[in-house]
């Protein structure tokens, strides 16, 4: 093998090299993205599964939900039936 064709084999090999180490960091960026993306979709997915939780809850158990939407009805209209009865005991 004479001088000329083994520097002519050391460029390929180093062009090889470069071009590995530049897909090598092309990968890790896009490794990079698709795990922030992931982080942010799994929050998103939590979130929604909290919500989702709460309805489960009251479609296993409908009565409390009743007693609830009652309860907050009967707090709302207190101030009505407040004065209904100032009213009545004048």
């Amino acid at each position: 093998m004479t001088k000329a064709e083994r520097e002519l084999i050391e460029l390929k090999f180093k062009g090889l090299y470069e071009h590995n180490e530049t897909n090598y960091s092309l990968l890790h960026q896009k490794l990079g993205q698709i795990h922030d993306e992931t982080k942010s979709t799994n929050g998103r997915v939590t979130s929604l599964e909290k919500d989702l939780n709460i309805v489960r809850f009251f479609s296993k158990y409908p009565k409390i939900l009743i007693l609830a939407v009652l309860g907050i009805i009967a707090l709302v209209q207190m101030d009505t039936i407040i004065e209904t009865i100032k009213t009545f005991i004048k």
